[in-house]
């Protein structure tokens, strides 16, 4: 028993054209934690293509600082700026929501109409599926114990998604690791969004991971669906 009982349909066909929504998947490069300093700057003085570079650890007494060196033009990089290199896959992301400055056009100043225009681009926070553990993929950090566990909506920041095919072990929602982007070229959809009902419990774990107030009904919808899967869960997965 689990998430994966209760809702049926769990995810739900969409249509691979207009705005991105609330609940849709997209591909996109997610991030992980880590990341070096690309520590970059010109292979000679007049040279604005070519570039020497090393990586090196993030050092807040040397980066974002005063460089002594020419400008990388290239790079776009300033003085109080760094380029960071970050590993990444590419994932289904879920679309929890987006934002935008619509109205800078009607600031009365047009040089401050211009400086804010970068706010009209719509960016979007997104979470990332990671794979849960399989016969044919058994060394990931989701074992089948603590999917069960995940099923069981026992953490705020994980939840389960059904395979798109239908098939397999699922995915884990990551809420711990959300993250803005535009969803920009090449960012696709994958056809998919959750059922209302499942984007509701996804909403309410994500308020408890932000420490966001939620609404009465969003908080008794949670409670509820918790004590229902809690009372058929075996003992062994019972939360302590």
């Amino acid at each position: 028993m689990g998430v994966s009982q209760l809702f049926d349909p769990f995810l739900v066909s969409c249509e691979e054209k207009g705005a991105p929504q609330a609940g849709e998947f997209f591909w996109v490069p997610s991030p992980e934690l880590k990341f070096h300093v690309l520590e970059a700057k010109r292979s000679t003085p007049d040279a604005h293509a070519r570039l020497d570079f090393v990586l090196g650890q993030f050092d807040a007494k040397k980066h974002y600082r005063e460089k002594d060196h020419l400008p990388v033009k290239l790079l776009g990089l300033g003085d109080n700026s760094e380029a960071l290199l970050f590993r990444s896959k590419l994932r289904p992301c879920l679309v929890l929501g987006s934002a935008f400055v619509s109205d800078h056009t009607t600031l009365a100043s047009v040089s401050d109409q211009r400086m804010a225009k970068v706010l009209a681009e719509r960016c979007y926070l997104v979470a990332p599926l990671q794979s849960a553990n399989s016969p044919s993929k058994p060394n990931g950090p989701f074992p089948p114990e603590l999917v069960a566990r995940i099923k069981m909506l026992q953490y705020a920041h994980l939840s389960w998604v059904r395979d798109f095919k239908g098939q397999g072990a699922g995915s884990i929602l990551r809420l711990d690791r959300i993250f803005p982007t535009t969803l920009g070229v090449g960012m696709h959809r994958c056809g998919q969004r959750l059922h209302d009902d499942v984007m509701d419990i996804v909403v309410a774990q994500a308020s408890q991971v932000l420490g966001i107030t939620m609404s009465d009904e969003l908080a008794s919808h949670l409670q509820a669906t918790k004590e229902l899967v809690a009372a058929c869960a075996p003992p062994e997965l019972s939360a302590k």
